[in-house]
């Protein structure tokens, strides 16, 4: 069965930052700039050494976001389930910037962040 992506409304508000869930550091990327040219390079940890993240939910009244030219939220739905969110506002250069992207953790990996990027994208064109 294919996601649904729905924009945040007065339906839908309850099922904001549920997928926000822990996951796992297992590594970093590492930037470099040499003689004008960016590159990364990813360093794994060791198995001892990685650990699990969770960030808290951020404290924002989201009916703001529904509705608003300059700000959105999209949720993303495995038949009812809510399994993944983005919140999007328009930044200062007038590009979207995202304030938020999470995937519950039994999601990820599977295509449900796919939806976003037209669905963000077209917003942020509006």
């Amino acid at each position: 069965m294919p996601f649904r992506i729905e924009a945040l409304n007065e339906q839908n508000l309850s099922d904001i930052n549920r997928a926000n869930q822990p996951f796992e550091i297992l590594g970093k990327v590492i930037p470099s700039l040499q003689n004008g040219r960016w590159s990364l390079k990813e360093s794994l940890l060791p198995e001892e050494e990685r650990y699990l993240k969770t960030y808290p939910c951020d404290e924002v009244d989201y009916t703001a976001y529904i509705g608003s030219g300059d700000r959105a939220a999209f949720l993303c739905y495995d038949g009812e389930e809510c399994i993944g969110q983005t919140v999007l506002r328009r930044d200062w250069n007038r590009y979207a910037l995202v304030e938020d992207l999470c995937v519950a953790a039994q999601h990820r990996r599977k295509g449900a962040g796919n939806g976003w990027r037209s669905d963000g994208a077209g917003w942020k064109s509006a």
